[in-house]
């Protein structure tokens, strides 16, 4: 499934705005992998991003292989970006309706504060999603979370969405 949507998070730290795209893939019918990018704005009019952590990994892994023969550190920068978000456990309420507890342990958010400091904080997140299904293979989802910002604290974070199942 391929979601577009939007979401607010709130912290004590940072209050951020995105614009959200998310993939599910169902290895199986009961248990989902979740990937997320989203880019956005914080209070303050600066920019705000989330992405899986192992992208981020990816990214220096890539830098240091300085486009040499290194198999190990490019091997181990394509390993961190298949390693998902987050997992969702999906409960099928009649044929339209699911409920989807989840967790994502494999996100870091990126955001600039007043004074151009920047921001790099892993965070994890506990929540639940509900999803409409409408016959035509798209639908729309609305969540709530819990999210642990490191180093600053717990954040409300709530979002909806549109999706495609293909």
């Amino acid at each position: 499934m391929l979601h577009l949507g939007g979401n607010v998070l709130i912290n004590k730290e940072v209050n951020a705005r995105t614009a959200t795209a998310q993939l599910i893939m169902f290895p199986e019918n009961k248990f989902s992998l979740l990937y997320s990018v989203g880019i956005g704005v914080t209070q303050e009019n600066k920019f705000f991003a989330h992405f899986p952590l192992g992208c981020f990994f990816a990214g220096y892994l890539f830098g240091y292989s300085d486009g040499e023969n290194n198999d190990l550190l490019t091997s181990l920068a394509i390993l961190s970006v298949v390693i998902p978000e987050g997992i969702c456990y999906n409960l099928n309420i009649g044929n339209q309706l699911r409920v989807s507890p989840y967790i994502n342990f494999n996100s870091v958010e990126y955001y600039r504060v007043v004074g151009g400091d920047e921001k790099i904080k892993p965070s994890c997140e506990l929540g639940s999603k509900i999803s409409y299904f409408s016959k035509n293979n798209i639908g729309c989802s609305f969540f709530l979370g819990s999210k642990l910002l490191s180093a600053s604290g717990l954040s409300v974070h709530a979002g909806a969405s549109v999706f495609f199942c293909y």
